[in-house]
């Protein structure tokens, strides 16, 4: 997700479950599959870790170049049992793009003059999302 507010825009990957949000990443400069690889390595498996569902969970991706990448496909193969590639553009199906969007609305209410502030008002928000 790229949020656009103030004075700035911030990019960030995140990830959910039925019950609560995983780990949230903020991207630097132009998120490449090398860069994305990273993120589901530092992330993913963590995230289901604490979300309880480490054994038995299904990683739903947008369908795009980074994330169909060689690299990401086979990481993805040896770590993640299932994954459920979505067809491009298909918010109803790509179900975190709903939270995104609520995420974007609360963010609405805060003031953000530059992206640090921007960043703190998203960790902010993403933490008041699971109470």
């Amino acid at each position: 997700m790229t949020v656009k507010h103030g004075g700035g825009s911030v990019m960030v990957w995140g990830c959910m479950s039925a019950a609560r949000t995983g780990n949230l990443c903020f991207i630097n400069g132009k998120l490449d599959h090398k860069q994305y690889l990273t993120i589901l390595k530092e992330n993913l498996v963590q995230s289901a870790e604490k979300l309880g569902i480490k054994d038995n969970f299904q990683y739903c991706q947008p369908n795009d170049p980074k994330h169909k990448a060689l690299d990401v496909r086979l990481w993805l193969m040896y770590n993640c049992l299932k994954v459920l590639e979505t067809p491009p553009q298909s918010p109803d199906i790509y179900i975190i793009e709903h939270l995104w969007a609520h995420l974007e609305n609360k963010l609405k209410m805060h003031v953000t003059r530059n992206k640090k502030d921007l960043e703190a008002a998203i960790l902010e928000e993403w933490g008041k999302i699971n109470t």
